[in-house]
């Protein structure tokens, strides 16, 4: 009798990962490359810094409610509605988040679990919650303001009082940071774009750059009140850390006057929060396209053509994100009637 020699099938690697090490596979992987995005219009290009450090601030939130839980290790069958329950009152009750930072721990398990292609995961059980995004921005007065404001005697300090400590910061470096905030605040661009941004991106009275969060390319006209600030970097222009950009800034914004008292709404603990803080105090590297684009609008420019330089991608989403109230809308359309004479 013959017999026709059938090669066994390779048998497939052992998954030797739990949640943790599979968390810490994805990071390395995508820094290396070796990861790629697999959907959507940036399929087969590299994750961007931001996307990798935010699956490290989820891994570092797992662990710090392993180590409350007592749990030795997290197996992906594990991952289930208790979890999602246990770990949403954790984040909520224990380290008092807000929903958007839940939301998006949530979102990047999700990310881990599917790709771990773990059978019985209920990707229905782990939502999302919806949340308004932070809300502030600067108005052109207030932009104005922190124009204005003189820093080129570089031997004057700011005294900064970080905890029991006095720091003195030099002008020159509040000088750079005032810049880059102008920057943000006359392009639209995101922190991580405005913050790399190089000479050659500079084409004339406009701005050309490929979008470091979306891949998407983008062209802005230069504001007359930008080109001076970009001539004073002929060679390099200014960057730095968002975090030390977010601490300095409002230094800047104290010493531009911007101290009237904002009442400021959050979600921490998942309840709804309010507290009276100065406006300088809250001044981050986010107010900078948001203040674009809302005083864009409010100048009458339309949304569509805001949203070239902005980079979003429907009206919808545009709308949602600048702060212009309804009392604004009725003054625009207002004048867009005058001008036409109806």
């Amino acid at each position: 009798m013959d017999f026709i020699f059938k090669p066994k099938p390779e048998a497939k690697p052992d998954f030797k990962h739990d949640v943790i090490t599979f968390f810490d596979k994805i990071i390395e992987d995508s820094k290396s490359g070796k990861r790629l995005i697999s959907t959507g219009k940036n399929k087969g290009s590299r994750y961007s810094r931001n996307s990798i450090k935010n699956y490290g601030i989820a891994l570092s939130a797992l662990q710090r409610y392993m180590k409350y839980s007592k749990i030795n290790a997290l197996n992906f069958e594990d991952i289930n509605k208790d979890f999602y329950e246990d770990f949403r009152f954790y984040c909520y009750s224990v380290e008092q988040k807000e929903k958007s930072t839940f939301a998006g721990y949530i979102k990047d398990i999700k990310t881990v679990m599917s790709e771990s292609n773990t059978t019985g995961f209920n990707t229905k059980d782990f939502v999302m919650p919806s949340y308004e995004a932070d809300t502030l921005y600067l108005n052109a007065d207030q932009i104005n303001k922190i124009s204005a404001l003189d820093l080129s005697d570089k031997t004057k300090f700011f005294k900064a009082v970080k905890g029991k400590e006095v720091v003195n910061i030099n002008y020159s470096v509040l000088d750079k940071v005032r810049d880059l905030f102008l920057i943000g605040s006359y392009t639209g661009l995101r922190f991580s774009d405005y913050s790399t941004l190089e000479p050659s991106n500079i084409n004339g009275n406009f701005i050309n750059i490929k979008q470091i969060k979306t891949g998407g390319r983008v062209t802005i006209p230069i504001m007359s009140r930008l080109h001076p600030v970009l001539n004073k970097y002929p060679g390099e222009l200014p960057t730095m850390s968002n975090q030390k950009f977010n601490d300095y800034i409002k230094y800047v914004s104290e010493l531009a006057g911007l101290t009237e008292l904002i009442t400021v709404k959050n979600t921490k603990g998942n309840t709804d929060n309010e507290s009276i803080k100065p406006l300088y105090s809250l001044v981050t590297s986010h107010c900078c396209r948001r203040s674009y684009a809302t005083n864009m609008f409010k100048a009458g420019i339309p949304p569509m053509l805001i949203m070239s330089a902005t980079g979003h991608k429907t009206e919808t989403s545009f709308l949602k994100y600048i702060r212009a109230t309804n009392d604004d809308k009725a003054k625009l359309l207002s004048e867009a009637l005058q001008k036409l004479g109806l």
